[in-house]
Formats: C-alpha cells, sequence, structure tokens
C-alpha cells in the first residue's frame, strides 16, 4: 500500500498511478480526495456519533388516575359540573367512563314490534352534546361530539383506532350479523371517552393547578336524551331496559394527576407560565337546502383569533332528525349514493379568494394528506393554514380578529337531498398563570 505522499510523487511523474495500485486502491484514493468537499456536508466536524448512546437525565415524578366528585348526577339529558380535586400538582390526561344498561330488544310501537335496538354508532362521542372547561369562572374552551368524531378521523393512527374504536362503541354499520356490532351493540357495556383539551394531549402542556390556588378548575358536560342515542327497526318514543327508562349505570371522570419533586413543585407555584393554547370554535349548524341542480351555499365564518385550520363535515337532515328508526345518525358524514356531497369549495377574506376554487375531493383527499397524520376514512373536508395542523409546533396561521368579511363557499352537487353542515375552526390562544389565578390573553 503507498502512502500519500508517494502517490503525490507519482502523480507529477510521467508514470501512470493506475498502472502502480489496483483497482481497489485507486477506488478508494478517488473517493478520499476527489469526494472529500462533498462529503463535508455530512461528515466534516461531526456532531454526533452511532456508537454511542446518550440520553438526558429528568425530573423525579409520580403519575395517578384520580375518579372525580361529580355534582350532581351524570345521566341521559342531564348537565353535570365537576370541580376538579387538589389531589397532585399538575393533571394531564382526563376520560370519560361510562357504563350503559342492555336494551329491550322487543319492544311494541304502534302494533309493530321491534326486531332489534342497540346504541348508535360512536355512542361514546354521541352521548356527549358538549363539554367545556372554566377556569376561575371563564370559559376557556368547549368541544362537541363531532369535533371529537373528525379529529379522531384525521390524527389516530390505524394502529390504535380498533381499541379506540372498542372503547367508544364505534362500529361497522353493515355488520349485522349475530355475532357482530350491532348486536354487541345492544348489551351492557361501558365505553371510555378521552378528552381532548390542550392539557390532554401533551406531558408539556399539563395544567398546573398548584400555580392555580385561587382558581377552581370546572369541567362542565352535557349529555344527549336516551331517545337520540338507540337505532330500532321502529319509531320508539322511549327505549327502556328491563321495562323501565334508561338510565346510566355508572358514570364517572378520570383524571391523571403528576406529582412533582420538591424543586420543580416550587417552581411550578413560584413563577408565572404562558401555555399556547388550542380552541375550538363552532358557530352551529347551517342548513343546506334540497336542490335538483347543482347549487352554491354561502356560509359566514363569524370566528376569532389565529386560526390553523377549518374543518367541515356534512350530515343529511333525515340522519340528523331525532328518530330512533331513520334518524339518529349523527356522524353520517358519508357519501350520497356513492357520491361526495359537496362537489367544490372556496374560501374569501374580505372580498378576495384565498386560494382557487378546488373540488370537494382536493378537501377530503389532498388537505389532509398533505397536513395530517392520517386521511379519513369518511368525508371530513379541510382546509388548512398550518403546514403541520396536527403539530403543537405552530406553523401557520390566520388571524380571523383582523378580518372583517370571511365567507365559505359550499357547492353541492346535484340531486342531493337537505343537509347540515358545521364548520369548525381551529384556533390558538395564549393562557396566562400568574399570583395564582389564570386567565386568557386574548378574548376575542
Amino acid at each position: 500500500m503507498l502512502d500519500e505522499r508517494t502517490l503525490q510523487s507519482l502523480g507529477r511523474s510521467p508514470i501512470s498511478i493506475s498502472s502502480l495500485l489496483s483497482s481497489e486502491e485507486y477506488l478508494a484514493m478517488y473517493e478520499t480526495h476527489e469526494a472529500r468537499a462533498q462529503d463535508s456536508y455530512l461528515t466534516g466536524t461531526p456532531q454526533i456519533t452511532f456508537f454511542r448512546v446518550v440520553y438526558r437525565r429528568h425530573t423525579n415524578f409520580a403519575v395517578e388516575s384520580i375518579v372525580q366528585t361529580a355534582n350532581g348526577q351524570m345521566d341521559f339529558s342531564k348537565r353535570t359540573s365537576i370541580n376538579l380535586s387538589r389531589n397532585g400538582d399538575l393533571i394531564t390526561n382526563a376520560w370519560l367512563q361510562v357504563t350503559l344498561p342492555a336494551l329491550d330488544q322487543r319492544v311494541v310501537v304502534g302494533g309493530s314490534t321491534s326486531t332489534y335496538v342497540h346504541y348508535v354508532n360512536s355512542v361514546g362521542h354521541a352521548m356527549l352534546k358538549s363539554v367545556e372547561i372554566d377556569i376561575g369562572g371563564q370559559k376557556v374552551d368547549k368541544h362537541f361530539d363531532a369535533f371529537y368524531e373528525v379529529m379522531d378521523e384525521l390524527e389516530v393512527p390505524s394502529e390504535k383506532r380498533a381499541g379506540l374504536n372498542e372503547m367508544l362503541g364505534r362500529y361497522d354499520e353493515l355488520d349485522t350479523s349475530t355475532t357482530g356490532n350491532l348486536v354487541n351493540q345492544s348489551g351492557q357495556r361501558t365505553y371510555y371517552v378521552p378528552l381532548r383539551f390542550w392539557w390532554n394531549k401533551l406531558p408539556g402542556q399539563a395544567l398546573p393547578l398548584l400555580a392555580l390556588m385561587y382558581h377552581d378548575v370546572r369541567i362542565n358536560i352535557e349529555f344527549r336524551s336516551a331517545l337520540e342515542l338507540v337505532k330500532s327497526d321502529v319509531a320508539l318514543t322511549q327505549p327502556t331496559s328491563g321495562g323501565a327508562p334508561l338510565s346510566f349505570i355508572d358514570a364517572s371522570l378520570w383524571v391523571d394527576y403528576v406529582y412533582c419533586d420538591a424543586a420543580e413543585r416550587k417552581r411550578f407555584a413560584g413563577d408565572a407560565h404562558e401555555y399556547l393554547i388550542e380552541q375550538v370554535q363552532f358557530t352551529g349548524d347551517e342548513s343546506i337546502p334540497a336542490s335538483v341542480s347543482s347549487s352554491t351555499q354561502k356560509i359566514r365564518l363569524a370566528f376569532n383569533h389565529p386560526v390553523k385550520e377549518l374543518i367541515w363535515v356534512v350530515t343529511p337532515e333525515t340522519s340528523a332528525a331525532v328518530d330512533a328508526k331513520n334518524g339518529n345518525m349523527l356522524f353520517d358524514f358519508g357519501q350520497i349514493a356513492g357520491v361526495d356531497y359537496i362537489q367544490s369549495a372556496k374560501l374569501m377574506l374580505n372580498g378576495h379568494d384565498r386560494y382557487t376554487e378546488r373540488p370537494g375531493t382536493y378537501h377530503r383527499l389532498v388537505q389532509p394528506y398533505q397536513h395530517h397524520p392520517r386521511v379519513p376514512s369518511r368525508p371530513v373536508y379541510v382546509y388548512s393554514f398550518a403546514l403541520e395542523a396536527s403539530s403543537h409546533q405552530p406553523s401557520g396561521a390566520t388571524n380571523f380578529s383582523r378580518i372583517d368579511n370571511a365567507q365559505l363557499y359550499l357547492t353541492t352537487r346535484p340531486n342531493m337531498p337537505a343537509a347540515r353542515v358545521k364548520v369548525l375552526a381551529i384556533n390558538y390562544n395564549v393562557f396566562r398563570i400568574q399570583g395564582g389565578m389564570g386567565g386568557l390573553a386574548y378574548c376575542s
């Protein structure tokens, strides 16, 4: 093997270097000398090695799940408030645990006897008319059943969906076999519904109760009626269990409490805190009339704050109606006869097109593909101002507080039935904690 100085001297002589080296040695020399400049981008002044594991030490902590005490009974058609106890230093995950009773299968209505009675699809979400967090008497965020359902479509990976579906009572509508999901949805069963407030998403967003010594944290839950949560082949007026009206067998809210060590507890209690949080805005259903020909509906978006994405879903009026036989399909975001309800959509801000009118399939497929971890299996339409809409790290938003006139134009396909549209906005805000009290930095 020749050293580098000898190779350089030979390079200045009439003797060919290649005649003195094997092909392997010549190739190695070429890679070493000719490619050194390019390799410097990858290996010049190295900062890591793959042959030594580096880890970071963390603070001491412990986590415990604690059931909360409700102010009043949790049941169908009721609104319940829950003051979160001060059992720990911070709170992270929270979920509702509800056990529903078995349903009577043979019910006589107007001379007709039912052949089946079961709970609606995704009954864990459907039972929640709304869930609200109140801190120090101020409403900080409010969620709705449809929000939970669409975010599962956009964010929950396929590896977790089977388990989550079982937790929520979500099933395949086509499975009506004796061993299938619809039959299983008629017996007594416990459902687990994870909450989706900002402090439920990341450990780094945990809510420090020890820094809110003068403000209570309250969760307000409004439940749907039993009649809205069952399906049957007859027009039920009152579903029953053992001949009696339906009532929760058991219901509770569980919260994960974090216990910090003395040094970290002191920092949380003494320091001021600012959290970048996400909120949900929803101004109510918009109606779309039935139309033989294609029609365009203009929906005014009365939103505020920096909005990172808009999400909308369409539900036929018949599906949304309170009707155990023909309705009670709150999450029927499906296509009509295999065709998307929305033909195209366009967003206008202060009289200017925010983007060129695009097909409904663009908002249902391309937008989720670009900005979310998952493309939904049902028609959930998205327009994202953020590069990574599912990430806590901000990557884009439009401040609707500075927009006087925002309108979403939805063009429907011909021969579509009357429907309801829900438009959700996911926005950023800042939650500040100081002096034992907390509140929003921006209210509008």
